[in-house]
């Protein structure tokens, strides 16, 4: 009787097991790249000439390479600091700053949008 009891109890903790586990393995993968729509919050600096760059930033919940397209003042040249952190609200962000002081921070929602906003 003993042993019954523990046999099922193996049975029923290894169910419990697999199927906390299923979840995990599902979120490890994460969901098809496929971003969502990217929202200019503000408009660049208008300091002097703009032009448009291509920024790839890794989605930090997907691993996904989202391109955004940022307009910046010519005098932010060469290559920018880059500092990305989690946040509490949405999945992330990323911040790009140039030597100039111009930038843009880049923030990741969980709906799956991008936000951008210009400092």
């Amino acid at each position: 009787m003993l042993a019954h009891r523990w046999s099922l109890g193996l049975l029923l903790a290894a169910g419990v097991m697999g199927w906390m586990a299923t979840p995990a393995v599902e979120a490890s993968h994460g969901p098809a790249c496929c971003p969502g729509e990217v929202i200019y919050c503000n408009a660049p600096c208008t300091c002097c000439e703009v032009y448009k760059t291509v920024v790839v930033v890794c989605h930090p919940c997907t691993g996904c390479q989202i391109p955004v397209e940022l307009c910046l003042p010519v005098c932010c040249a060469g290559e920018p600091c880059v500092v990305q952190r989690p946040t509490l609200l949405g999945c992330g962000l990323a911040r790009y700053t140039w030597c100039c002081g111009h930038g843009a921070t880049i923030r990741f929602l969980r709906c799956g949008d991008v936000k951008v906003r210009y400092f």
